[in-house]
């Protein structure tokens, strides 16, 4: 565990261990991946932690790295409990997919392309995502190497790519008519899409039903 000195001394060491602990449950992580200094200690004494049952808590409802005031719950034997605030800095190396190599824009993530390396964060933690949440999708942006994968970089595959055929089929009442023409942008089935037909070059908007087929309804 990584127990940052200071200038207070050893005698707030359990403190500092309590502490450690507590982060690394919250972030469900060892308690070796976290480092934890006091800045400003509890104003207590030496002997009273020695007897105390100490438990640590928050001001906020989420654990977070970097500097923040915490408090320390102490319980003596007659069970009466004080509470003791307390200034630390705290930082946490965390499991994280980062790119192995340059990722372009739109191409599909693989095995091959993420590397699992652990980043030490002293502020701004967000959550990691699963390397098999990421397989499979394809990247929003480009991601350069080295670089933290997050979620919102990725999204499905799509079924169709900007630019590519479909039969477009326009339903009016009874009557149903299919004309070839090309999808404006990559969607997923389902997905309400812009079409333009070809020949007239008319853009019309409509639901891709298919890979192959989009239905424009005219009401």
């Amino acid at each position: 565990m990584a127990l940052t000195a200071t200038a207070f001394g050893d005698e707030f060491q359990i403190v500092k261990e309590k502490a450690a602990l507590h982060f690394a449950r919250n972030f469900g992580i060892e308690v070796e991946d976290v480092t934890v200094e006091i800045l400003y200690p509890p104003k207590v004494a030496e002997s009273d932690l020695a007897q105390a049952d100490i438990r640590i808590g928050f001001d906020h409802n989420t654990a977070r790295p970097g500097c923040q005031t915490i408090w320390l719950n102490m319980q003596d034997r007659a069970g009466n409990v004080k509470r003791y605030p307390m200034t630390v800095d705290v930082s946490i190396s965390v499991l994280y997919p980062v790119s192995r190599e340059k990722i372009e824009r739109g191409e599909l993530i693989t095995r091959e392309k993420i590397d699992l390396q652990k980043v030490t964060l002293y502020r701004d933690y967000v959550a990691p995502v699963a390397v098999a949440q990421l397989l499979g999708k394809v990247t929003r942006q480009v991601i350069a190497p080295g670089r933290i994968i997050r979620e919102k970089m990725v999204r499905e595959e799509p079924a169709i790519s900007r630019g590519e055929k479909v039969d477009i089929r326009i339903n009016r009442a009874s009557l149903s008519i299919s004309v070839p023409g090309r999808i404006l942008e990559d969607a997923r089935i389902g997905d309400k899409v812009a079409v333009v037909l070809e020949g007239s070059g008319q853009k019309m908007s409509g639901v891709l039903t298919s890979p192959e087929t989009v239905l424009v309804p005219i009401h």
